[in-house]
């Protein structure tokens, strides 16, 4: 997979991660109840003490996240790449440790809280191959160009 293909999957991902994560972070200050589907512990999830860090609500650090994230797609070269993934891998760490929480704490199923885990997830795995792969430059199967010796 290209570089630009690569960058155009995060790119869809993280569009649907800001939308997982704006609803959440809107529901959260409206004091909305989130709608769920039967059964599932959706509200029992954004009311515990886990929705909150530092008394700021998760899912706005979510939102914050995934624009960094989308910012970071704009930058080219290296540097965008190991932005990327810089940003993807502790967000996935932070997701994780919260999902362990929502399961073992909590006892509940937040599916908007799986469907974000499951966004940075895929954001994080597409980040570190496009990191690792680097640029299409490096794919075009042409050497380097070495300077000539004098």
């Amino acid at each position: 997979m290209t570089d630009q293909r690569l960058r155009r999957v995060l790119l869809g991902l993280t569009v649907v991660g800001i939308g997982v994560a704006g609803y959440l972070s809107y529901i959260h200050f409206e004091g909305i109840k989130p709608l769920c589907v039967p059964g599932g512990g959706c509200e029992k999830v954004q009311t515990s003490e886990w929705s909150k860090l530092g008394g700021v609500s998760v899912a706005y650090i979510g939102l914050v996240g995934y624009l960094l994230i989308l910012a970071s797609l704009f930058i080219k070269g290296e540097t965008g790449r190991f932005l990327t993934a810089a940003l993807a891998i502790p967000g996935w760490a932070f997701s994780a440790y919260l999902t362990y929480h929502e399961l073992f704490s909590v006892k509940a199923i937040c599916y908007w809280c799986v469907g974000s885990f499951t966004v940075i997830t895929l954001v994080m795995v597409f980040s570190v191959w496009r990191l690792l792969k680097g640029g299409d430059e490096q794919l075009a199967g042409s050497p380097p160009e070495v300077e000539p010796a004098q």
